[in-house]
């Protein structure tokens, strides 16, 4: 899908982003329900002790990243595998968390 629609990838990267961030947020017991942007969910994730400042800073850059593409930044096939290479690495640690289990259940 990158090399055919790099938009339409990161389109859908951002939705999957946004589910994480959100079930991380519900995992640790995290009232989400306020926030109007993930960008604000993984900030709140952040200031509760949920999630490193690495996993904060690469949340965003991922989010930013994606939006920008999706409201007309133009974005290259390697940018867009870039941002991808990036959430892979937050998927791997979402999937360890779900594998400990969270701190609240």
């Amino acid at each position: 899908m990158v090399a055919s629609d790099p938009v339409l990838a990161l389109a859908g990267l951002r939705t999957e982003v946004e589910a994480m961030v959100r079930n991380l947020s519900d995992g640790f017991g995290i009232d989400a329900d306020g926030l109007n942007s993930s960008v604000a969910v993984l900030t709140e994730l952040k200031k509760e002790g949920a999630i490193y400042n690495r996993q904060y800073e690469l949340g965003r850059k991922v989010i930013e990243l994606c939006n920008s593409a999706i409201h007309g930044v133009s974005v290259s096939r390697i940018e867009a595998e870039a941002v991808i290479d990036i959430a892979t690495v937050l998927a791997s640690e979402y999937l360890d968390w779900l594998g400990w289990g969270f701190p609240n259940q």
